[in-house]
């Protein structure tokens, strides 16, 4: 699990733009690893919070796109972590 969310901050460190195929490709590796929900949901959410202004939004719309399209257990790793 550890290496899932490194390698997953990793890529995420990649996001610095609103790119459709890179958010896909991250949307697709969160889909495919929905038995480490958490470590992915903590890599997300600390990327959004160290991100810098600019990269945060690109960020977001990753976020929208794993709750939109992978759901499931992300919208409860998610969920309590939205708020703040």
């Amino acid at each position: 699990m550890r290496e899932l969310y490194e390698d997953y901050k990793r890529e995420l460190s990649e996001l610095t733009f609103n790119s459709g195929p890179k958010i896909f490709s991250l949307t697709s590796i969160a889909k495919e690893n929905m038995t480490s929900a958490r470590a992915v949901t903590a890599a997300l959410v600390e990327h959004i919070r160290s991100a810098s202004t600019q990269c945060k939004l690109p960020a977001v719309y990753l976020l929208d796109s794993i709750c939109k399209n992978v759901g499931c257990e992300y919208l409860r790793q998610l969920e309590p972590q939205i708020h703040s």
